[in-house]
C-alpha cells in the first residue's frame, strides 16, 4: 500500500510540475524504468536524499512524498535532533494528548506516543 500512496503522489507532483517521467530520471539520477517502477507502487520507497532530489526537482511540498513514504521530512528529523526541537516536539505531544483521546490512549508510560 505504502508504495502505491507514495507513487501516486510522486506522479501528481511530476505531472503537475510538468516534467517528463524520462527528464525526471535523468536530472535526479536514477533510471527511467526505476522510476516508472516507483510511480506504478512497483518499488519500495527509496532513499530519503532520491525524496528530496525529486521533491525540490518538482517543486513540490515534501510533507506529502515523505508522508507517504511512512517518513519524516529531513527538517523536521534535524529540527528533533536537537535538544531544543525535542524539547518543543515534546511539548507539543503533550498538548495533542491532553486534547484528543485518541492519542492519550495510544501514549506509553511516559506520555510517549511515538
Amino acid at each position: 500500500m505504502r508504495g502505491t500512496e507514495l507513487g501516486s503522489v510522486l506522479r501528481s507532483a511530476r505531472c503537475e510540475a510538468g516534467v517528463d517521467l524520462v527528464a525526471a530520471a535523468l536530472a535526479v539520477p536514477v533510471h527511467p524504468e526505476y522510476l516508472r517502477r516507483l510511480e506504478e507502487g512497483e518499488e519500495g520507497p527509496p532513499s530519503n536524499l532520491l525524496l528530496e532530489r525529486l521533491t525540490q526537482l518538482y517543486g513540490a511540498d515534501p510533507d506529502p512524498v515523505f508522508s507517504a513514504a511512512g517518513r519524516i521530512p529531513p527538517d523536521l528529523y534535524r529540527l528533533a535532533a536537537s535538544p531544543e526541537g525535542l524539547a518543543l516536539l515534546r511539548e507539543y505531544q503533550r498538548r495533542l494528548c491532553r486534547q484528543s483521546p485518541v492519542l492519550s490512549a495510544s501514549a506509553g508510560p511516559s506520555g510517549d506516543v511515538w
